[in-house]
């Protein structure tokens, strides 16, 4: 059964989802898992263009730390054949791991990790859409004749507007989650990676006098 929310409460398991391969497992058996399937090894291998003897490990550290589980079991050809579907739908980050018990240098180490994971990800799914520019499958990735949007700012905000935007930011992204449709013929996947932290405190840091 999938949950709606896993939360990361130890250092082991945040490691283990800060692999940008794992980061790639556990969306593409969430989107099959969305759609009302599951996914095996030998599925995931053709997926990821990876050996499978390569994703075993990876599956072993998921299940290990409860991120995905066995839906269910298929003899094949005389060989059991596991299904796989994620724990649940969203994860998150306890934030009294980063409380207690860790010292600076390690929730550094930790951040980074899973940080790195995340962009990683999401270049290996933007350089897949450059390389899918000029063939056919670029008429169908096309949003009102653009491919999509990367941006980076960096703008002063008051408390009560970071607070107001990041609220909106989280219902965004919330929709974003939920428009999944299970009709697979007429759609295209789409990556969404938000990242909004404050870089700088104090109103006068960063000033140029």
């Amino acid at each position: 059964m999938m949950e709606d929310i896993f939360t990361v409460s130890d250092l082991e398991t945040l490691k283990v989802i800060s692999d940008p391969l794992r980061i790639s497992i556990l969306d593409n058996i969430r989107l099959a898992n969305n759609t009302g399937e599951y996914r095996t090894v030998k599925q995931l291998s053709e997926i990821l263009d990876l050996p499978v003897s390569k994703l075993y490990y990876h599956i072993s550290m998921l299940e290990k730390h409860g991120l995905i589980h066995i839906a269910e079991t298929k003899l094949v050809s005389g060989i059991v054949e596991k299904h796989y579907q994620v724990s649940a739908q969203d994860i998150i980050i306890d934030r009294q791991l980063f409380a207690t018990g860790l010292d600076q240098d390690h929730k550094l180490t930790a951040m980074i990790s899973l940080l790195d994971g995340s962009l990683d990800a999401t270049r290996a799914d933007f350089l897949s859409m450059v390389n899918a520019v000029g063939t056919e499958e670029e008429v169908s990735m096309r949003i009102q004749g653009r491919r999509g949007h990367i941006s980076r700012d960096l703008v002063r905000l008051s408390p009560d507007q970071a607070n107001a935007f990041y609220e909106r930011l989280l219902a965004l992204v919330n929709e974003f989650s939920q428009l999944g449709t299970e009709d697979k013929n007429e759609t295209v996947i789409f990556n969404l990676t938000t990242a909004f932290f404050p870089v700088k405190s104090g109103r006068n840091q960063g000033e140029i006098e």
